[in-house]
């Protein structure tokens, strides 16, 4: 494989390479006939990107016949570790160069780079060695969602700008009509150093705007900063194509000459919010008690303590008329016993200072006042001169040290 890149695409390559390298450590690349794709994918397996430049992004573009019908491959592929590549690429180097041309085959262990400056007429040859012939293959095509949303790439990045550098998740709420961008979702344990923000956009803001099934998603910020912090060097529009959550994200940006798009891995917070709720809220059987009675917390205490089989037994005798005194006598016990139980309390909380959890398997979290401080003696002893009198009436007149000069 021969190509050349003209000066004025070197800032395209150099662009996408460090896109890439933000993703991945190693970089795929697979030559075909029509264009050149450069992929990678994080250690996790959960965001893929990939840069596929046309044959007319290239000057020149050739590939052997006998390379690709060697072994029956419609691609040339090799492996490249990204550390090796990057430093090719930095500086602006479509003020510096007239073209980049890249050779590249199967019987050699390394691709060279050869770059031709426009002052001197220097050449600069650059052999890398390849890390295996092996390929990359994704399986999940670009437009697989029933969902598509295209926005420029000003607007997303205002977006951004609405959420904090640290947050590393976002949460999308499509509907047929709005989108809605949370950097949080809902059910989740609150986080109190967490600033909490919500973006509510119209259908009227993108240039597409195509939901035929509504959901929500969550996927990772940093591929979306990368698309946008490209597509914005470019001035290019950004796609979006997905189906529901769980379900790959593309991310797409198209040019005449050259496309690329991230695939990224996404979650349902409506699962996961189910989950989490479910862990940290009460038992129905306590919020109905405490919707459906409004009594107080002693009150509650002594119901649940009582014996009321013993109760029931006397309330039936007492409707055939007999014992009706002794159920009397019962009420008054538990009204005493209840008494007493709010004055141990008391006397309890005016001893201590610390939370006290009673019953947890009713849940009833009680919390007493707080103790008031006592006065510090050391602020007296910091500031005790401050109190004392600057002036005595009986010294006032009178000569305490004589004239320190003899004169």
């Amino acid at each position: 494989m021969n190509c050349i890149i003209p000066a004025q695409n070197t800032k395209v390559l150099s662009k996408a390479i460090s896109a890439l390298a933000k993703v991945g450590d190693e970089i795929y690349l697979e030559a075909s006939r029509g264009r050149l794709k450069l992929t990678t994918l994080n250690m996790s397996k959960t965001v893929c990107a990939q840069c596929s430049f046309l044959e007319s992004f290239f000057s020149s573009y050739d590939i052997k016949e006998s390379e690709l019908t060697k072994e029956n491959k419609e691609t040339l592929t090799c492996k490249l570790f990204m550390k090796s590549v990057l430093p090719l690429f930095k500086g602006n180097l479509e003020k510096k160069l007239d073209f980049l041309k890249i050779e590249f085959s199967t019987e050699n262990d390394f691709i060279v780079f050869k770059m031709k400056y426009k002052f001197d007429q220097i050449v600069m040859i650059h052999k890398l060695r390849l890390m295996d012939l092996e390929t990359l293959s994704i399986g999940i095509a670009s437009s697989s969602g029933n969902n598509n949303l295209c926005a420029s790439s000003s607007l997303l990045n205002q977006i951004l700008s609405m959420f904090n550098l640290t947050d590393g998740e976002i949460t999308l709420d499509i509907m047929s009509s709005r989108l809605i961008a949370r950097n949080y979702y809902v059910g989740a344990a609150s986080n109190p150093k967490l600033m909490r923000c919500e973006v509510k956009l119209g259908a009227g803001e993108f240039f597409i705007f195509d939901v035929k099934d509504e959901t929500n998603i969550n996927f990772a910020l940093k591929p979306l900063r990368t698309v946008i912090s490209f597509a914005e060097t470019f001035n290019l529009q950004v796609g979006i194509n997905f189906e529901c959550g769980g379900k790959p994200l593309t991310l797409l940006m198209k040019n005449p000459t050259f496309e690329i798009h991230f695939i990224v891995s996404t979650l349902n917070p409506n699962n996961d919010a189910q989950s989490s709720m479910s862990s940290t809220s009460l038992p129905m059987s306590t919020q109905k008690t405490r919707r459906n009675l409004n009594i107080t917390l002693e009150d509650q205490q002594a119901l649940e303590s009582e014996n009321w089989d013993n109760v029931m037994e006397l309330g039936n005798t007492s409707e055939c008329g007999t014992n009706n005194n002794s159920f009397i006598s019962m009420m008054n016990r538990a009204n005493s016993d209840r008494s007493n139980m709010q004055r141990s309390k008391s006397n309890f909380y005016d001893k201590t200072s610390e939370f006290v959890v009673e019953n947890s398997d009713n849940y009833l979290d009680i919390i007493p006042k707080s103790p008031e401080s006592p006065r510090s003696k050391r602020i007296k002893l910091v500031f005790g001169r401050c109190y004392e009198p600057t002036i005595c009436s009986p010294n006032l007149g009178q000569e305490i040290y004589g004239n320190s000069d003899s004169e």
